[in-house]
């Protein structure tokens, strides 16, 4: 009387076909279950998830030698910088105000900020408008290079690499020198804020 083949005959002849062969290499029975039972485990565990390097995008613009970013999201627009008010009696960062479709914006040279040298002679280009949250402001450049992506990686703190630049108004630095900046930072420091108060 013949038996019915169950589903997994094939399976059972392979692993009869296997244990004979592991027999001729002198492994027991008892060593090829242990060995089957180790890859079950192994092929049990969940799969790695390959590494991630978490990045932002940020707008590249320089001011003299220096060049400097900002995050994307607080941008809203770029202009041309043709001319401004000068302010009397007005904070150090701030060069002036700028009437851009009826609201009064505050210019900020952020090189004011690091108390670096003046450039005598040079007035800068381009303003980028920046806002984050009822704060609004107009951080002036010579040159607006595009947008870029940076690693969290590839920033180091201020302290790490550069000396005489507020730590707490950057984000860090790159390996190419670029400052990042702290907009919220910059937008919240007493000498914006009480000036855009009066």
């Amino acid at each position: 009387m013949l038996k019915k083949k169950s589903g997994n005959g094939s399976s059972k002849q392979d692993r009869t076909s296997t244990l004979a062969l592991l027999k001729q290499k002198s492994i027991s029975a008892e060593q090829f279950e242990e060995i089957l039972q180790q890859r079950a485990v192994e092929l049990a565990k969940p799969a790695k998830k390959p590494k991630t390097t978490e990045a932002s995008s940020y707008l590249f613009f320089t001011l003299g030698e220096e060049q400097y970013a900002i995050d994307v999201s607080s941008v809203k627009e770029i202009r041309p910088l043709s001319q401004y008010a000068v302010v009397p009696c007005s904070p150090k960062p701030i060069i002036g105000v700028v009437n851009i479709r009826g609201n009064i914006i505050c210019l900020v040279d952020v090189r004011r900020f690091f108390n670096l040298p003046e450039r005598e002679n040079k007035v800068a280009s381009k303003v980028i408008v920046v806002e984050v949250g009822e704060w609004r402001l107009g951080i002036v450049a010579d040159q607006v290079c595009g947008v870029n992506s940076i690693a969290n990686s590839e920033i180091s703190t201020v302290t790490e690499a550069l000396s005489g630049i507020d730590e707490e108004l950057t984000l860090g630095i790159t390996k190419d020198m670029t400052v990042i900046l702290n907009i919220l930072s910059i937008v919240k420091d007493k000498r914006i804020s009480s000036f855009e108060k009066n």
